[in-house]
């Protein structure tokens, strides 16, 4: 099978579908035989520049038609009616073709849809300052279409043609947008236009916001909404000007974003507004070493404006006054308690456990430490989440999101604590530390990848058929967070001969196969030495 350049060949107008369709009602029909193998079907292959002899056996022209047209729809791309030259080619490559294998590997993890995995070969290709085959190109382009993380790498292992080859489908924009002035902005389609705008508030925020306010009284409150979420990205002081007048629009989509936002920069009049609140509903007795807690009386509109939902329940044993509360205290820069009650974070919690409001601060302040990312107060909360994992109610609420965007130094010196917290042998579904590794992106050093791996070996050992549902999902995890140059020793010791092997054994397989993958995407170059 010879797919043709699509650097020279016009395609025609394929009927991907109606082809597809007429595949499947002659395997349903059984009684195959090369008549009855449509004629129109061949013909439309052979406009590809695709051939299948009439002579084989009719089940082997379904089967190869069937392929074909497999590949066509995941690759095939219809070039859309634009101004072009006739007998556009596309330009010479500057850049060398990475290595075979990397073809292989690549085939694997688009098939796999192993994110984490392609950006690691990227990465490496980005640095060897190489690029991708061009057969792979429609596949990856796709791939990087609902993927924001992927597409810079993706944009820089694509090559010329990549480039040359991005206008011919809408869908690749994003690669367009690298390129493109000021003017797609203005007049660009909709994803463009948010696709520039990303770019430009990484690359100079001061201009993306000056962007912003040019257009900002003609776009629709979607488009307002979804432009302020861009904002996010390089937050600073300088915006609280533009996000104040956003946080009077008279759409609540709108004002709830702003307030967001607002909620995110410490000097915010927003954030004062929230500090003057709490002093009236929040009073520590020095002298008692207590704290006396007024819940709001009600949810005014300034309130609102600012973000506080007043029926929302984040925290299940407290009502909506409580619930307002913790919302409150989320909007405010921990290290501000540090300052009024001139206590650390540790004897802060402390305090706040003696009272019946315990769970509202924990949650406020565990969401407080992530919107300000004070490291300080993420380890405050983890370690009084430790401390009292065994005697606290957590099943009230949950602070997992503490888990999401750490350093991954913090992270691992965390999972190094959690680990200190119950020093058994082995795992259980309910340990503390379950959770925290399941966490999206982070990476595990070689100390906490070893101790992981051993208990869970032991916990196989000694298996009785518990299931053991998230540990499960901690093996998986461990394919793509374990360094791979430990595949050598990980793939060691696992007790194949225990009683309960089988049930673990598929999933061990899979950590294994695909930590050896990312183990070859880095030696690779080593073996051709």
């Amino acid at each position: 099978m010879t797919f043709v350049d699509c650097s020279d060949y016009n395609y025609p107008n394929f009927k991907k579908m109606n082809a597809w369709q007429e595949l499947v009602r002659q395997a349903l029909i059984g009684n195959i035989s090369s008549k009855k193998i449509s004629p129109l079907l061949l013909e439309q292959f052979q406009q590809y520049g695709l051939h299948l002899s009439p002579n084989q056996a009719p089940e082997a022209i379904l089967l190869k038609a069937a392929a074909i047209q497999n590949k066509l729809y995941s690759v095939a791309q219809i070039p859309p009616s634009i101004p072009s030259e006739l007998g556009q080619i596309a330009p010479e490559e500057t850049l060398e073709y990475c290595h075979i294998q990397r073809r292989y590997q690549l085939q694997y993890i688009l098939k796999h849809r192993y994110d984490e995995m392609l950006i690691e070969l990227l990465d490496l290709l980005k640095d060897r300052c190489q690029i991708i085959p061009p057969d792979l190109l429609p596949e990856l382009l796709n791939y990087g279409i609902k993927r924001p993380l992927t597409q810079a790498l993706i944009i820089a292992c694509i090559g010329n043609r990549g480039h040359w080859l991005a206008p011919f489908s809408e869908n690749w924009a994003y690669v367009q947008s690298s390129t493109e002035t000021e003017e797609v902005f203005f007049y660009g389609k909709q994803e463009e236009r948010f696709n520039f705008l990303r770019k430009i508030r990484l690359d100079d925020p001061s201009r993306a916001l000056q962007l912003l306010e040019q257009v900002w009284d003609s776009e629709s409150f979607n488009t307002k909404a979804s432009f302020l979420k861009v904002l996010q990205q390089n937050l600073s002081p300088s915006d609280e000007a533009f996000l104040n007048t956003a946080l009077e629009d008279n759409r609540q989509e709108v004002r709830s974003q702003a307030a967001i936002l607002l909620a995110l920069i410490p000097s915010s009049q927003l954030v004062q507004r929230m500090q003057t609140l709490v002093s009236q509903l929040v009073i520590y007795d020095a002298s008692k070493e207590n704290i006396q807690v007024a819940l709001p009386a009600t949810c005014t509109k300034r309130m609102k404006t600012d973000g506080i939902a007043p029926r929302q329940t984040f925290i299940k044993d407290h009502g909506p006054k409580a619930n307002q509360l913790a919302q409150i205290i989320a909007k405010i820069p921990p290290e501000w308690w540090e300052k009024q009650l001139d206590k650390n974070p540790q004897e802060l919690f402390v305090l706040a456990a003696k009272t019946e409001w315990k769970n509202v601060f924990v949650w406020g302040w565990a969401m407080a430490a992530k919107n300000f990312r004070s490291e300080a107060w993420v380890l405050a909360c983890h370690q009084f989440y430790l401390d009292t994992f065994f005697r606290h109610n957590w099943s009230n609420f949950s602070i997992d999101f503490l888990y999401q965007d750490l350093p991954n130094d913090l992270f691992n010196t965390l999972a190094g604590e959690y680990l200190k917290t119950d020093n058994r042998p082995t795992l259980s579904d309910d340990h503390p530390i379950v959770s925290f590794l399941l966490a999206e992106g982070q990476s595990w050093n070689e100390s906490i990848s070893k101790k992981i791996i051993q208990r869970i070996k032991n916990t196989i050992e000694q298996d009785t058929y518990v299931f053991h549902w998230n540990i499960k999902a901690v093996i998986k995890r461990a394919a793509f967070s374990i360094p791979p140059k430990l595949y050598e020793v990980v793939k060691e010791g696992w007790p194949t001969q225990s009683y309960g092997w089988h049930s673990w054994q598929k999933e061990v397989d899979n950590m294994l196969s695909i930590l050896k993958v990312r183990q070859e995407i880095l030696t690779l170059e080593d073996d051709l030495i």
